[in-house]
């Protein structure tokens, strides 16, 4: 999804946020790339703002626009958020001009801006960890964990050798992995996306993370690990997400 696909949707929100980005060279030899908007919809307005991103769609499609985007609603916190996810290669895609977006811009300003809070729209940039991300398909569904670092490194030491657990013992990783690359102040450094069917797959038993780590490595080294884990976050917080399938696009 390059540049000006993606402003064409920023201007929902016409307020997301330009923050200088850095990435390391893992980073770069990793997986795609997404960009994602987040966008708080005013109270008693969301069905106005549904209809706007419906028009602007439609708009798009007519115009023979050829990027695609998953839109998702937060299930709980406070307020009605939705978080618009765009796929990018790599950096060089933002240079890409995109005709059908700025068709469409007039829509997006008259129709969908006026039923956002501007002041709380924020963008970031992030990138797929493949090593430690599951290879098997998403849902309709997730539950995204976000994690700020006081130590990197040592969360990703502690990362890698429990995903590394979790792909011996069920054959795959749970989630895909997300380096965060540019964002609010207060944007976490990592987050994990474990993807489910609908929410009635959220229901299914499973062992928890650290009964599968005790499980390969031992008790004593499960609680080292925990302990390093706790040691190296700052702050972490988790939401639930459903896709809005008619306002997604995935040609």
């Amino acid at each position: 999804m390059n540049y000006r696909k993606r402003l064409a949707l920023i201007a929902i929100s016409a307020a997301a946020l330009a923050i200088p980005f850095t990435a390391s060279a893992q980073e770069e030899s990793s997986g795609h790339m997404l960009s994602l908007l987040e966008i708080h919809v005013k109270a008693g307005h969301e069905d106005d703002f549904r209809a706007g991103i419906a028009a602007w769609k439609e708009c798009y499609i007519e115009n023979n626009g050829t990027g695609s985007w998953n839109i998702w609603r937060r299930q709980q916190g406070q307020g009605n958020v939705y978080v618009a996810a765009f796929r990018m290669s790599n950096w060089s895609d933002m240079d890409t001009p995109d005709e059908a977006g700025r068709a469409c811009r007039s829509i997006a300003m008259e129709q969908i801006t006026p039923y956002t809070l501007t002041d709380h729209s924020a963008n970031s940039y992030a990138r797929l960890m493949t090593d430690i991300s599951r290879t098997g398909p998403g849902g309709d569904v997730i539950w995204v964990s976000n994690f700020r670092a006081d130590d990197g490194r040592l969360m990703m030491s502690v990362v890698r050798k429990v995903a590394a657990a979790i792909k011996e013992t069920e054959g795959d990783h749970r989630g895909y992995w997300y380096s965060v690359m540019g964002g609010p102040e207060e944007a976490a450094d990592y987050f994990v996306v474990t993807p489910f069917e609908n929410f009635a797959a959220m229901e299914v038993d499973r062992d928890g993370v650290w009964e599968i780590v005790t499980k390969v490595h031992g008790e004593d080294e499960a609680e080292k690990l925990r302990s390093d884990f706790r040691t190296s976050l700052d702050a972490g917080w988790s939401y639930i997400f459903r896709r809005v399938g008619n306002l997604s696009h995935n040609p």
